[in-house]
């Protein structure tokens, strides 16, 4: 093979790597974005019924403070007792 040519096949071979590598980086960057999006769903997702049980214990907390009756105040008790020691 004359050497021009060999030369210009290691070029175009070197050229090709560099091609590929750049579409596998693209690739794993895609995944890892994917991943990370996925990961922020989950995490939302997770922190929804935190939020409720949040909110749950402020309304419950505001309706104990209010209260004058001795039997609510008692069953409001039970309640936080119950959804701050998870019973």
């Amino acid at each position: 093979m004359p050497r021009h040519l060999s030369h210009q096949s290691t070029a175009w071979s070197v050229l090709e790597n560099c091609a590929e590598r750049r579409r596998d980086e693209a690739s794993q960057a895609l995944e890892a974005h994917g991943s990370v999006k996925k990961m922020v769903r989950r995490s939302e997702k997770s922190a929804e019924p935190d939020k409720r049980k949040q909110l749950e214990f402020f309304e419950l907390a505001a309706r104990f403070r209010e209260t004058t009756d001795a039997e609510e105040i008692t069953r409001l008790g039970n309640e936080l007792g119950r959804l701050i020691f998870h019973d």
